[in-house]
Parts: C-alpha cells; sequence; structure tokens
C-alpha cells in the first residue's frame, strides 16, 4: 500500500470515488426517496474529490518540505563536523607553538 501523500493514493481513491457516485442510491426506480436534482449530484461528487485532493496535496508537500529540512540537517551536521575538527587542529597547533615557546600557561 502506497503512503496517503502519494500520487497512487490519489489516483486510487478518485477511481474508488468515480465508481461509487456514478450511480447513486437515491431517487432510483423503486427508491422511497424522491429523486435529488443531478447538479446536487455532480456538486457532491466534486466536493468529496476536492476532499480527496486537498489533504494528499498537504501531505505530498509535506514529504517534500521534511526530505529538505532532512538535507539541510545532515549539510548542517556535516559543516559542525568540519568546524569542530578545524579548531581541534589549531587547539593542537597553539598549544605546540606554546610548548616550542616554554609558555606554560597555554
Amino acid at each position: 500500500m502506497s503512503s496517503p501523500g502519494s500520487w497512487s493514493a490519489i489516483s486510487a481513491h478518485c477511481l474508488r470515488d468515480s465508481t461509487r457516485r456514478s450511480t447513486p442510491e437515491v431517487g432510483r426506480v423503486g427508491s422511497p426517496l424522491p429523486r435529488f436534482d443531478p447538479a446536487y449530484v455532480i456538486l457532491a461528487m466534486v466536493a468529496s474529490v476536492e476532499a480527496i485532493f486537498l489533504p494528499a496535496f498537504f501531505l505530498i508537500t509535506q514529504n517534500r518540505m521534511t526530505a529538505q529540512a532532512n538535507k539541510r540537517a545532515d549539510q548542517d551536521l556535516q559543516v559542525s563536523l568540519l568546524a569542530e575538527h578545524e579548531i581541534t587542529r589549531l587547539v593542537t597547533l597553539v598549544t605546540a607553538m606554546a610548548q616550542q615557546m616554554e609558555i606554560h600557561g597555554a
């Protein structure tokens, strides 16, 4: 099963919803309920399809934003590790210089 925020999930929902809405239950021959105006049936179908698309698009966008945030966090970690390595080398270099110059406070 695909994740809710994917194009295959959107396609599956649209296919399922279009087959379910193609034959409305109300207003069929022999039904005790009065026949609805077809415009309302179409309006209900459009509203339900919109209700399917909007959350799926939000989830797709959220997945992309999460991927970008993960890339930024990884790059930030790499920069921090590089900075830590360079600072460690500088401390070693300054300590060696202090020992060579016979400075005892460093």
